[in-house]
């Protein structure tokens, strides 16, 4: 079986989970409250105790709602979001300890992929006729994100304990499991918030981590289920732009902004592979840095030796080509310390054209359609991709 995202799944069976789903918790927290109702005595307070794997079952249920379908219908997700405010609310639930922020320092930067120039940085954001002239190539757009809410105190997307407000106790998120999606042990998981928060060395918590593999929440519309991160950034209206027209393999997003948003967050160290992904893409850097490889769209078919390459033989350790990510997926490891010398297409067709650059805390990186491009985090990262 092959996991797929909700959109690909028929909106009459979404619909029939949601609706499913949120009658069977209605229906377990309106019975209850009713026993516990009926067993407190008169004028007693309002908070209600329920047993913890009750109140937390119902919020994963919820939260499920929107990772596995969406929340589709009429005023379902508000309905989802309102429910899980009033179980979070109205019953004793809580962190199982207060947060404590390990706010490590940046370390050293690793060394950069050899044979790549630096990606070209602007001195002061484009008018949006400039921005579609320079729309062939990469650029970056130093500090675009200082100002947002996202970068300031009280909103402060590097502070554990803002986070872990915005979300409430209960809350679960679907995180990749491994180092490398490549690799057959790789694997996704639904996580407590909290716990992957500690699993990336974001807070310090009571449960022992026994499973030492990495974890990273990656492509992931965090926003839609966290709504008050959506309040913390803005779209630029470069994301509006005509970049795509003409462009006759250009398909803009199937949404109603035409428009993408994701979340990318994770430890120290993790990595994406380098792919291609068919929308531009402004990616801003919001919490620690990130070192960006890229490389030209137009490259000769096969140079980049994906994994649909007849040169590219399978092992036991990576995963066949059964999906259209691997496909568009190199196998190659560009960040890697030791020299490629097994793949000639590569040494001598890409690495003469590649770029390179390091995203700092509110820069911002216009990566075009169908660019290569791989990331590797220099501290915990926390970044926002906007596909148009």
């Amino acid at each position: 079986m092959t996991d797929v995202h909700h959109s690909h799944v028929k909106y009459c069976w979404r619909r029939l989970y949601t609706d499913a789903s949120l009658a069977l918790i209605c229906s377990a927290v309106y019975n209850s409250a009713l026993e516990r109702e009926a067993d407190e005595p008169e004028g007693a307070a309002q908070r209600i105790t329920v047993p913890e794997p009750d109140w937390r079952n119902w919020i994963r249920g919820l939260d499920m709602i929107i990772i596995i379908a969406g929340a589709p219908g009429e005023s379902r997700l508000d309905m989802v979001y309102e429910l899980i405010s009033g179980i979070q609310s109205g019953y004793d639930v809580g962190l199982s300890a207060p947060p404590v922020a390990l706010n490590p320092m940046p370390g050293d930067l690793l060394p950069m992929p050899a044979h790549s120039v630096n990606v070209r940085r602007l001195t002061k954001a484009p008018s949006m006729a400039t921005f579609e002239r320079l729309s062939a190539e990469p650029f970056v757009l130093p500090g675009w994100a200082r100002d947002w809410p996202a970068m300031k105190e009280k909103h402060d997307w590097s502070s554990p304990s803002y986070l872990l407000s915005v979300a409430g106790p209960g809350r679960v998120v679907p995180v990749e499991v491994g180092s490398d999606y490549r690799r057959d042990d790789w694997t996704q998981e639904l996580m407590e918030w909290e716990e992957f928060l500690q699993r990336i060395g974001m807070i310090r918590g009571e449960r022992e981590i026994r499973d030492e593999k990495p974890v990273y929440l990656a492509q992931y519309n965090l926003f839609k289920q966290f709504y008050k991160l959506r309040n913390d950034f803005e779209v630029p209206d470069y994301a509006y732009s005509n970049v795509g027209e003409g462009n006759p393999d250009y398909i803009p997003p199937a949404n109603e902004d035409a428009l993408v948003l994701n979340a990318w967050l994770g430890p120290k160290g993790m990595v994406s592979p380098a792919h291609t992904d068919p929308y531009f893409n402004l990616y801003t850097q919001v919490v620690g840095r990130k070192t960006v490889w890229l490389a030209p769209s137009n490259l000769r078919r096969g140079v980049m030796y994906p994994f649909n390459c007849p040169l590219v033989p399978r092992t036991t350790s990576t995963k066949p080509p059964t999906s259209t990510s691997l496909e568009k997926t190199s196998s190659i490891d560009v960040f890697s310390s030791l020299p490629i010398v097994d793949k000639p297409w590569f040494t001598d067709e890409v690495l003469p054209k590649a770029q390179c650059c390091v995203l700092e805390p509110g820069d911002m990186l216009f990566i075009p359609m169908g660019w290569w491009h791989a990331m590797r985090s220099e501290d915990i990262s926390f970044s926002v991709s906007m596909w148009f």
